[in-house]
């Protein structure tokens, strides 16, 4: 949409059907039917450009209901005047048959009509006898739902012409649209709400773009477009949606309005907005949507983009009035559902009601529990108000943490009365929330130091908070002990023994302990499971732990899967600082495996995020894995600021600062002062002997394959040992460390090459060369060659690959669309830079042999 033009996407099968159909004659048309905004017509157009630039005569046309009583009327526009005089109907769809024929000009001939249910019959009769006769290929678009006529329907019953469905786009296929029209990175919520409100429609698509670019809601936020704030359809879109719906006032927009302020809703509340006709109308013209979850019905607007313009569309005062009816309605018939009390006491507050402090904190608590925040805030703020006391002040707390508010969050805890809390529920989410999110560790140690001379029965709680503090500190070791001393002394889960048992896992994970802390977080897990969530320790916290540990073991595959599904639950509950936390998870794993340009753009996503929301304090960890991607992928002034904008971190973080520190400066060519941090990244940098000892020495001491394999390799570099490196290489390739295995692969062919073992060091080269490929543009000091080989092309690769697996040079000519010569010169040019001698021995350098290695 930069650009003015809306490109096409996630149509090449049906681009590929009817560009054979017509250059093989099977038929004498297509017809595209799909609904409306479905892209048949922007289909069809692409078809006809194609078919205009290989040379065929093009004609077009649009029906429309206005002309369909007009003989001719859609094709007016293409005929010459008739002559004079009575002529025969028959007579004067012949003259228009030759006409249009006439115009190819002894050419191949294509008429495309949009639109085609609109056709009055004498140009539908056109139509039916130019695919008969094949005289033109006719491309047709109808809307489907519209009633066709006779002659049109004839020809895809009879077989004349192919009709195709034009289905809507599916959630990836609008994700590269909008991709390709912004030109550039999307943010995963602002695609998730395009996705969810267009519903595949390309007009509504396209006008929620329009509308966010006009508005200058959706913009570039450094190489990533977002959209700040709600998604609300304006302009022309909400002036077509509009004209969709009921009249303002009347029993149909009300029940509209009730529905889409309260979605889902049951049919006990409908029945209080409106006779059950009313709502079986509704749903006839398409208007609502029931479904079953489970027993129950569940009533819904049908299209998210409607309930937006209505709820848009519905007056303060129109939503306060029906918001107090349907708190009303829902206590009449019972509030039975767990979110019943929830959505009853959100009802009231918004109507300008005052309910009670026990309702309005059970309901914050219930608001918590499913992660609407901003909702949880406003309940425990009413309840605070009310009365609620330390209780309802301690979940008021929780939410401003949980939005990231840290500083309005220790206000609050440190003005409940009674030396800064007293109970353990309010000294437990103080401490925590001044070490974890705030870093200021010694506030929170007197704060745990004061309450624990008072109560000492409340041990549990504050050694849980202690614990977080040493793992904030670095101490993971000193952390678990203190995490011990929680676990023995709780007989039930809770809050603490849960938050012990998380931070147990995490450094386990850190001290290499990946199995005891994978099942130190199937524990948690299933305590987590049996507990409400009125407290910091959420599901996705567990699962990040999982994350870690299945990261730093090396299986780096199942961490993305991980992930990846954290990431889509924080989407679906539209959880912004879970989705921070995974955008980091998702960009940190891509760097790993060495997708440079992938980790970018989830690595800025998390920092966008986090400058808004950093709760978790992932932003420091965000923007130096950012300035390692971005040093990895050659742009060093952009790693360099990404490091200069990390202003403040807490002390655990500091490790990860300085590996991002090492790569930033070891690009820029200050190689020494590189060498100096993170053990691995050393020998990476070019320093093995600085620190092989030192990773072996770690050996005995950790679960799992993935630091053996940075020591083996780190000590294969460092003696220069081809086979090892080569198996090293292997080790990483099976890990899904691309990246590292294409660095170990490029060192083994530096160290066969000069021992003069040119097949071996050909074989490693090109094993090199393809990892390296998958990097996205990965450049490190590991990839660097010493000029001996040339590096083989991608066609090179691939014929070479080819050749490898016993196909003739007339096969791999085939396969390629290519002639046998090209092919034979390819093989030569490989010969040649690999040192081989042919195919035989092209075979052992693509496969070699007895180097599989550890991992």
């Amino acid at each position: 949409m930069t650009g003015g033009s809306w490109p096409l996407v996630g149509r090449s099968r049906e681009l590929e059907l009817i560009a054979g159909t017509m250059e093989r004659a099977r038929h004498g048309g297509v017809l595209i039917a799909g609904a409306p905004g479905s892209g048949r017509s922007r289909l069809a157009g692409e078809v006809f450009t194609a078919a205009r630039e290989r040379g065929w005569v093009t004609r077009e046309a649009v029906a429309t209901a206005a002309a369909s009583s007009i003989p001719f009327g859609a094709l007016a526009h293409l005929l010459p005047g008739h002559a004079s005089g009575p002529t025969s109907p028959l007579a004067v769809l012949r003259q228009a048959g030759a006409a249009l024929r006439q115009q190819a000009r002894g050419g191949r001939l294509a008429l495309l009509v949009d639109d085609a249910h609109h056709l009055d019959d004498s140009s539908a009769a056109l139509v039916h006898q130019l695919a008969t006769t094949r005289s033109a290929f006719v491309l047709l678009t109808v809307r489907d739902g519209e009633r066709c006529s006779a002659t049109l329907q004839a020809l895809w019953k009879d077989g004349i012409a192919l009709r195709l469905g034009c289905r809507p786009l599916g959630p990836v296929a609008v994700a590269g649209l909008v991709a390709e029209a912004l030109g550039g990175e999307v943010d995963g919520r602002t695609l998730h709400e395009l996705v969810r409100l267009a519903g595949g429609n390309l007009v509504h698509l396209r006008e929620l773009l329009r509308t966010g670019l006009d508005s200058g809601a959706l913009e570039a936020q450094g190489s990533v477009w977002r959209w700040s704030g709600p998604m609300l359809p304006d302009g022309g879109l909400r002036v077509l949606i509009e004209g969709r719906l009921p009249d303002a006032g009347t029993p149909a927009r009300r029940l509209l309005e009730m529905v889409a302020l309260a979605e889902p809703v049951g049919p006990r509340l409908l029945r209080g907005f409106g006779p059950e006709e009313l709502a079986a109308e509704c749903e006839a013209t398409g208007l609502l949507r029931a479904s079953r979850d489970g027993a129950r019905t569940q009533v819904t607007v049908a299209d998210p983009l409607v309930a937006a313009v209505v709820r848009a569309g519905t007056g303060a005062l129109a939503a306060r009035e029906l918001q107090r009816r349907l708190a009303e309605l829902a206590r009449a018939t019972g509030a039975r559902r767990r979110d019943d009390a929830l959505r009853i006491a959100a009802w009231r507050l918004e109507a300008g009601e005052r309910p009670g402090a026990e309702p309005l904190t059970g309901a914050a608590a219930r608001a918590l529990e499913t992660g609407d925040y901003g909702l949880a805030e406003r309940l425990s703020r009413a309840a605070a108000g009310a009365g609620g006391g330390a209780g309802s002040s301690v979940l008021l707390a929780q939410a401003l943490m949980a939005q990231g508010h840290p500083d309005q969050a220790e206000e609050v805890l440190a003005a409940i009365p009674g030396d800064g809390g007293g109970t353990a529920r309010t000294v437990f989410n103080r401490a925590l929330n001044l070490s974890w999110s705030l870093g200021r560790i010694a506030e929170a140690e007197a704060v745990i130091g004061g309450a624990g001379e008072e109560d000492p029965d409340d041990l549990p709680e504050l050694c849980a908070v202690r614990a977080v503090s040493l793992f904030g500190l670095g101490r993971p070791a000193e952390a678990v002990a203190q995490a011990a001393r929680v676990l023995e002394r709780s007989e039930q889960p809770g809050p603490p023994a849960l938050l012990a048992l998380a931070l147990t896992g995490a450094a386990q994970a850190l001290m290499g302990r990946g199995e005891d802390s994978l099942a130190c977080v199937d524990r948690a897990l299933d305590a987590r499971r049996a507990m409400p969530d009125t407290h910091p320790v959420a599901e996705h916290h567990l699962r990040l732990v999982e994350w870690m540990t299945l990261a730093l073991a090396g299986r780096l595959h199942d961490a993305g899967e991980v992930a990846r599904a954290g990431y889509e639950a924080a989407l679906r509950h539209g959880d912004e600082h879970a989705r921070a936390q995974w955008c980091y998870q998702l960009g940190a794993g891509a760097l790993w495996t060495g997708r440079v340009r992938t980790a970018t753009g989830w690595l800025e996503q998390a920092v966008t995020l986090c400058r808004e929301n950093d709760a978790a304090r992932v932003l420091a960890l965000a923007l130096a894995a950012l300035a390692e991607a971005a040093a990895i992928a050659g742009d060093v002034d952009r790693a360099a600021a990404a490091l200069d904008a990390v202003t403040a971190s807490l002390p655990h973080e500091r490790a990860w600062l300085l590996l991002g520190h090492a790569w930033v400066t070891a690009l820029r060519g200050d190689r020494p002062e590189a060498r100096a941090t993170a053990l691995h990244a050393v020998a990476r940098l070019g320093d093995p002997a600085a620190v092989s000892a030192r990773l072996q020495a770690l050996v005995p001491r950790v679960q799992g394959h993935a630091i053996p394999l940075m020591a083996a390799h780190t000590v294969s570099l460092a003696a220069g040992d081809g086979t090892a490196l080569a198996a090293a290489a292997g080790g990483f390739e099976r890990q899904g460390a691309l990246l590292v295995a294409a660095e170990a692969w490029a060192a083994a062919s530096r160290v066969h090459r000069r021992a003069g073992q040119a097949l071996r060091a050909g074989a490693a080269d090109m094993h090199a060369q393809d990892l390296a490929g998958r990097c996205e543009g990965a450049h490190t000091p590991g990839l660097e060659g010493d000029g001996a080989g040339a590096a083989l092309t991608v066609r090179e690769q691939e014929v070479a690959r080819l050749a490898a697996t016993g196909l003739s040079s007339r096969e791999i000519a085939a396969r390629l669309g290519v002639s046998v010569r090209t092919v034979d010169n390819h093989l030569q040019s490989v010969y040649s830079k690999l040192s081989v001698h042919g195919r035989r021995e092209l075979v052992d350098v693509l496969v070699p042999r007895g180097e599989a290695g550890p991992g």
